[in-house]
């Protein structure tokens, strides 16, 4: 409290570290301590968690906003699903992914607990109510992950911003330091219990070619957990839903 009277509450660093705090806390009070949880009291604090996030959103947007182009005709191993967004700076696209990144974990955080609260014995109408919010949570998680996907061509210089002049270059060699920023990036889209198997797979190979060209060790050993992962959610989906694993600390 102490520092909240010395700092302007609307810095954008300053809400992503509280909110990136909270996330933290409420990340391992769920993971680490599930035999004294109450599964009530800990969803009423993922969504109060989600819900203070979307102000860093807000801030976010009015100050760095983006621009999202669609390109039908674009080298799909290069373009997730023909779109992509256009960032003034890569300092912008590191903010705003760290910021998705955050906003991903609580969201997983809220999923994996409404999961587990539906799956008990409830009135009808806290059923109903709660339904909306996991299908909510399901959708915000979609669109995290679709314009997290949306920054690869950027962050590995097939696009460019140039006096407001947006540049498509499929023959531009990938940028090194760009695939190194992305390994975590594609590593939570890939977990992640909503996405696609075919958006998987896509990421899967961005991860072994960012593993094999650039020769990052860690991104060969996220991409054997994405690959599991995809291997699991497809045996889950067969046998009853989603598979899901939820991020460690």
């Amino acid at each position: 409290e102490d520092a909240t009277k010395h700092t302007n509450i609307y810095n954008l660093f300053w809400l992503l570290g509280v909110s990136a705090t909270k996330c933290v806390n409420l990340l391992y009070s769920v993971t680490q301590n599930q035999s004294k949880i109450s599964w009530p009291e800990k969803l009423e604090e993922a969504i109060r968690l989600q819900k203070k996030f979307q102000r860093v959103f807000e801030v976010l947007l009015l100050t760095n906003p983006y621009t999202t182009v669609y390109e039908p005709t674009a080298d799909p191993e290069i373009i997730h699903n023909s779109q992509f967004n256009v960032y003034q700076s890569t300092w912008a696209i590191r903010v705003w992914n760290n910021g998705r990144c955050i906003r991903m974990i609580i969201s997983e955080i809220l999923y994996s607990i409404l999961m587990k609260v539906l799956a008990t014995d409830l009135p009808p109408a806290m059923r109903m109510i709660l339904e909306a919010k996991f299908q909510e949570t399901v959708q915000i998680m979609s669109n995290l992950g679709k314009n997290m996907l949306a920054t690869v061509p950027q962050i590995l210089d097939y696009v460019s911003l140039v006096a407001g002049h947006v540049s498509y270059n499929p023959t531009s060699t990938a940028s090194v330091p760009g695939g190194y920023s992305l390994i975590w990036i594609l590593y939570m889209v890939g977990k992640s219990p909503v996405t696609k198997r075919k958006s998987r797979k896509w990421i899967i190979r961005r991860l072994q070619d960012i593993g094999r060209d650039a020769g990052f060790a860690m991104a060969l050993q996220l991409l054997e957990g994405v690959i599991k992962i995809d291997q699991l959610s497809k045996a889950s989906v067969e046998r009853s839903g989603p598979y899901f694993e939820p991020t460690r600390i």
